[in-house]
This record gives structure tokens, C-alpha cells and sequence, in this order.
């Protein structure tokens, strides 16, 4: 168990300083980045390691009665001889988010690492029946089989637009199945059937210009918020770029887009910013 430890301080010198992937299920809260063992938090005093789990992940979603996570260092960076997998998937055993062996055919836990695709896993969501494994450049849907021996097939193509995919990691905002990243040309949002471009050439420009001055690819984070905005609130698509310090905002019943500048220690300009810093920082 660990006690009384801010998720901050966890990893120490191994820490990624990454955002924390994050999974509610079984009434629990399994969450990981790739500091650390997986872990999961009850309700009580302490946190703790997911059972037998062979190390750490970037990215988690559930499906099919399994946890799953993308991204592994195994063992964690805690432990010497740590490797990272970049294009690893691994699940746990069916209803058992606790059990990871690959060995005991008594369990369905499993793993895969996707060696014939050229790029890495940035990103994991679960839309209706299927689970979406993100990368760099492309899109490979992961399917359920209802195989206990194999649970998953994930063919090795991609099923997103030609050159696309999930380009900066922690743009990926999964709401009311629908997930929302940025590309390597566009922005987009994905219901598991169609890609819609969110900017179609009407900021395109002036928003990659702007990544351009990023702090980090891992820095660019997008998140989906409410906004309180001259007395009503909408529900928006928000990314922000720390580097250009700006942030983008998209009204997601109308698609229209807003640049906002801001100072390194917060937003600024007129009295409804801070009303958002607020709500992101939540």
C-alpha cells in the first residue's frame, strides 16, 4: 500500500510528469502514467498496486469486462531493468482487473504489441462495443472477440484518414462517445463510424502555428468542459498550449472557435477568462 503520498511526488526521480490516465470501474479508480506500477484508489486511507500488474502504462480504457492499458514500461521505472514497450497493449483478465498473467491459460489477460505499424500508442478510448488504440499516425480498432483465450483482435491498419492520427497525446477528450484530438493536419472528432474535421480550414493556420511554440507535444493537453460565457454555459472542447500560451476553445454545438491569450500563471483579457481557467483547472 502507499499512504498519505501525493499522486505528485509518486515515482520520485522516475516520474514521467505526465497527466494520469484514468479508469472508474468496480467501484474503484485504476489510474497510471507510466510512473509507476498500476494503481487504484477504494475509498480508503491508501492507494494501491492492481494485483499482479507487470509494470506501468500511459493510457487505460475497460471493455469487455477488461481493463486495458497502452504504452508499458515493464518492470515499472522503480525497478531496475525497466523496458519500455511503446506499442504494447495489455488487458487484464475478464472481470478480474487485478490479474495480469499471460501464462495460466485459467485466465483471459493477454497482451499484444503492434510491431507492424511504424509509429507509437498515444492514446486509448472505448466507444460503444469497440476500444480505439491511438498512434502517432493512424487509428487501429480494437475489437472484442468473445474468445476467452483471445479476447482482442486488433488488425494492423489503420482505419482513420490517410496520414492521421492522435499527434499530440493528451489532446484526446472521450465525451458522450465521442472523442476529440488533434491530428496531424486537422483537428478532429471521432464517433466510431465517421471523422469530422473540427477547424476545416477556417483556423487551421493560425492554430498549428501556434503548436509550433508548444513547451512539449506532451504539454498540449485538450479537455471537454463547461464554460460560463456572458450568463449561459456550453459545453466545449478546450486545448491548451503552453510555449504560445493560448488556448483554444471550441463551442461544440456550433463548431466556432476562440483564441484566447494568457499569461504563464493564468488567463487573462476580460472577466469571463478567469471563469475558465477556473473550470479547467478543476
Amino acid at each position: 500500500d502507499i499512504v498519505g503520498t501525493s499522486l505528485t511526488s509518486l515515482g520520485g526521480s522516475t516520474s514521467t510528469g505526465l497527466p494520469y490516465a484514468l479508469v472508474k470501474a468496480q467501484n474503484k479508480v485504476f489510474f497510471c502514467n507510466g510512473s509507476v506500477p498500476l494503481l487504484f484508489a477504494d475509498g480508503e486511507a491508501s492507494i494501491k498496486v492492481a494485483g499482479n500488474v507487470p509494470g506501468a502504462c500511459r493510457y487505460l480504457t475497460a471493455n469487455a469486462n477488461h481493463l486495458i492499458g497502452a504504452y508499458w514500461t515493464e518492470p515499472d521505472p522503480t525497478q531496475s531493468g525497466s523496458t519500455v514497450f511503446p506499442q504494447r497493449v495489455r488487458w487484464s483478465d475478464s472481470n478480474n482487473f487485478f490479474e495480469w498473467g499471460v501464462a495460466d491459460p485459467a485466465f483471459s489477460s493477454g497482451l499484444t504489441d503492434l510491431v507492424n505499424t511504424p509509429d507509437n500508442i498515444t492514446g486509448l478510448s472505448t466507444l460503444g462495443t469497440y476500444s480505439y488504440v491511438y498512434r502517432n499516425n493512424g487509428i487501429s480498432i480494437m475489437q472484442p472477440t468473445g474468445i476467452a483465450s483471445i479476447p482482442f483482435y486488433i488488425p494492423n491498419y489503420s482505419i482513420a484518414p490517410k496520414g492521421e492520427g492522435n499527434a499530440y497525446p493528451y489532446s484526446l477528450a472521450t465525451y458522450n462517445n465521442i472523442d476529440r484530438f488533434i491530428g496531424n493536419f486537422d483537428v478532429f472528432s471521432f464517433d466510431g463510424s465517421n471523422f469530422t474535421s473540427l477547424m476545416d480550414k477556417k483556423c487551421n493556420a493560425e492554430f498549428f502555428n501556434d503548436l509550433k511554440s508548444a513547451t512539449g507535444v506532451s504539454q498540449v493537453r485538450g479537455i471537454m468542459c463547461n464554460i460560463l460565457d456572458n450568463g449561459y454555459t456550453y459545453l466545449a472542447y478546450l486545448i491548451t498550449i503552453p510555449g504560445a500560451n493560448v488556448s483554444w476553445i471550441m463551442n461544440v454545438s456550433d463548431g466556432y472557435w476562440t483564441r484566447l491569450s494568457w499569461l504563464p500563471n493564468g488567463l487573462v483579457g476580460y472577466s469571463d477568462l478567469q471563469l475558465i481557467e477556473q473550470v479547467y483547472l478543476s
